[in-house]
């Protein structure tokens, strides 16, 4: 059977922003690719509906005696995070699940930190700092905040002794240590009951429907334009090319087995010498690399290959060659658009799970896809190969033969702009 793909196709936007660029499917599989294409229609339509009726799809509530309680950790993906107004009622002060009301034991709590004046507060989904979920998940709204409440301190939560001590506050002050200066942030320790004594709490209401799924591209768009403007500290002026290879051979799930990832190598070595690519092939793995060395590597792939996972979030450092992000350099309600041909975009081949491969993980199928995660993220261009059929959530395998289709489209649509 012939392989079957679809195109980049773009989804057309009424908003004035970057229409999102479709991932290509490379598979032999007609079912799969039925599916794949109803899945990414279904998502482009919920992200529409988000992000188009006011271009905000966060809105801000404002509570005066506001208490809150940031959990220590989730229970399961139930999203535990409580708000309140003191000498309130025990009715929850939004029609939300991203906030509910306070437990009897929280609400005779005594303050443990006291925080006056204004105060803008969000939570993800997610507890403490987990790198392949703050980018895509917290980052966009603490930015959002700037933007929906500017001059308020943003709330951060932390699970150390210290703020300073958290990976949270280290990885702000590496990515935009102005982030830190002029009490733009304030610091909450997770599991305390937390009370603006005097001024308004302005809470973030999202216009979702769960706490996970707040991955829209007007929000994407703000931290890939912010990242263009910011050189993270420690990291020197990008040169050269690379095709970064995410290996998890050293992790306990979603790994290639060795001699499926030695196929998977090969077959990239060999499709680069086919198309005479002057990148320099290298492996990454994560293991013992600080965030610089991450940026370092990921700034500089002009293709990035590998399973889904918290590795593949470093595609939001891969900045486009020529591209430029047109917002005014300065945050606006309206998210920037991204300017240029799609041909000086990066490029992304990222294995995925499909119907067939469904139990590799929860969210299956097509939904833990960096696509996804990133609100299509418009500055790369997205192809996705699948797991096969006998994967699990341990061990992985995919075609070579489609790994091999994915690169020859790659470098073979905009050879004569990037060749």
């Amino acid at each position: 059977m012939h392989a079957i793909r679809h195109s980049n196709r773009r989804d057309t936007r009424t908003n004035g922003s970057n229409p999102v660029r479709l991932p290509s499917l490379h598979t032999g599989d007609a079912a799969e690719q039925c599916a794949h294409a109803a899945f990414h229609r279904d998502l482009l339509l919920t992200w529409r509906r988000l992000d188009e009726p006011t271009g905000a799809p966060v809105s801000m509530l404002s509570i005066n005696k506001a208490r809150f309680y940031l959990p220590l950790q989730l229970t399961g993906l139930r999203f535990n995070a409580f708000v309140w107004r003191s000498g309130g009622g025990a009715a929850p002060l939004i029609a939300t699940p991203w906030w509910a009301p306070p437990e009897t034991r929280l609400r005779r709590a005594p303050c443990a930190v006291h925080i006056f004046g204004p105060a803008s507060l969000y939570t993800s989904w997610f507890t403490g700092f987990h790198h392949g979920h703050f980018m895509p998940d917290h980052m966009p709204l603490i930015q959002c905040q700037d933007v929906g409440s500017p001059g308020t301190p943003v709330v951060v939560g932390y699970r150390t002794d210290l703020p300073e001590a958290s990976m949270t506050f280290r990885f702000l002050q590496w990515l935009d240590a102005s982030l830190l200066t002029g009490r733009r942030i304030l610091w909450v320790r997770l599991g305390a009951v937390a009370c603006v004594d005097s001024g308004v709490l302005h809470l973030a209401a999202p216009r979702v429907p769960s706490p996970n799924s707040l991955r829209l591209p007007s929000l994407h768009r703000r931290t890939a334009s912010m990242i263009s403007r910011v050189r993270p500290v420690g990291t020197p002026p990008r040169a050269g090319q690379l095709v970064v290879y995410y290996s998890r051979a050293d992790l306990s799930r979603r790994r290639l087995p060795f001699a499926n990832e030695a196929l998977v190598l090969s077959t990239i070595r060999e499709r680069m010498r086919a198309h005479a690519r002057a990148e320099t092939l290298v492996t990454f793995t994560g293991r013992g690399e600080t965030f610089a060395d991450q940026f370092r590597t990921f700034s500089r792939a002009s293709v990035v290959v590998g399973a889904h996972g918290g590795g593949m979030m470093n595609v939001v450092w891969m900045q486009p060659s020529s591209a430029r992000w047109a917002d005014g350099g300065a945050p606006s309600p309206a998210a920037p658009r991204l300017t240029g041909s799609p041909c000086t975009l990066p490029h992304v081949v990222e294995f995925v799970c499909g119907a067939r491969s469904s139990r590799v993980q929860a969210g299956c199928p097509f939904r833990k896809s960096v696509f996804t995660y990133f609100g299509g993220a418009p500055w790369v261009n997205f192809h996705h190969v699948l797991f096969e059929a006998t994967s699990s959530s341990s061990r992985t395998l995919v075609n070579a033969s489609d790994v091999a289709r994915a690169l020859d489209a790659v470098w073979g649509e905009c050879s004569s702009a990037s060749g």
